[in-house]
């Protein structure tokens, strides 16, 4: 009895092991970058070659960079997951602590502001005495930086004058209406810028995610604090006296 035509022959291939057929496994991810919400990624590369994942597969490799390009360890091998073809990157270090520039441009220094005696005009040939106020003292401040808490310890140390005349001196006070801090003495008249600069040094404790500590501030200097002083000159004249 015949069946007749049932259509095209149709050929099926299949891997079989024990006369079962073999399912096929999942394949990996493409090879290209997975990026976390730090910036890490991962990136497939050339390995070594001789690590082997279960069933015989060959172990694909995968290097870690950070999210300045930088490599973080050696390539590891990834065997191909049916769940998660993508790398868990490690968490991030924590960042570094600020450094002492860092510091000095967070923690804000008082203004001085410059007094004269003569007060309003000078004079040549007679000395000028020059103070500076609102500055003398240690300065204490708490800043946050980068997640880190900021403690600076800040100490005046030296003070730089500039007369306007082209000349300078330095003192290690700032001086108070008794006591100068320096003296200078015009010999022309005229119209001088004058400027005061207070170099600082001292200390700046940190605590944050990545540890705490103390480290030295270094030395730095305020901006310059300025004020216009004048002088004149004074002559002398002969007035006759009366006779008599």
């Amino acid at each position: 009895m015949g069946f007749g035509s049932i259509g095209p022959a149709v050929q099926v291939r299949a891997d079989c092991k024990g006369g079962n057929p073999i399912q096929p496994q999942p394949q990996p991810a493409p090879a290209g970058k997975h990026t976390n919400s730090q910036g890490y990624y991962w990136e497939q590369v050339a390995g070594p070659g001789y690590d082997t994942c279960p069933g015989g597969s060959a172990a694909q490799y995968w290097q870690e960079y950070d999210a300045q390009g930088r490599a973080v360890g050696a390539p590891e091998p990834m065997c191909p997951s049916p769940k998660n073809n993508t790398p868990t990157p490690a968490p991030p270090p924590p960042p570094p602590p600020p450094s002492a520039t860092e510091v000095q441009g967070e923690a804000p220094l008082p203004a001085a502001v410059i007094e004269f005696n003569p007060v309003r005009v000078g004079l040549t040939q007679l000395p000028t005495f020059f103070w500076a106020q609102g500055v003398g003292q240690a300065v204490h401040v708490s800043r946050s930086i980068a997640g880190y808490t900021i403690t600076t310890d800040a100490i005046p140390i030296a003070y730089v004058w500039r007369f306007g005349d082209g000349t300078t001196a330095t003192s290690t006070s700032a001086g108070s209406p008794t006591s100068p801090s320096v003296t200078h003495t015009y010999t022309q008249a005229g119209s001088y810028e004058v400027s005061v600069s207070v170099e600082y040094t001292g200390s700046f404790s940190y605590a944050g995610p990545g540890g705490s500590g103390t480290e030295p501030l270094g030395t730095y200097y305020s901006q310059p604090f300025q004020a216009t002083y004048t002088v004149q000159q004074v002559r002398s004249v002969l007035v006759p006296t009366g006779e008599g």
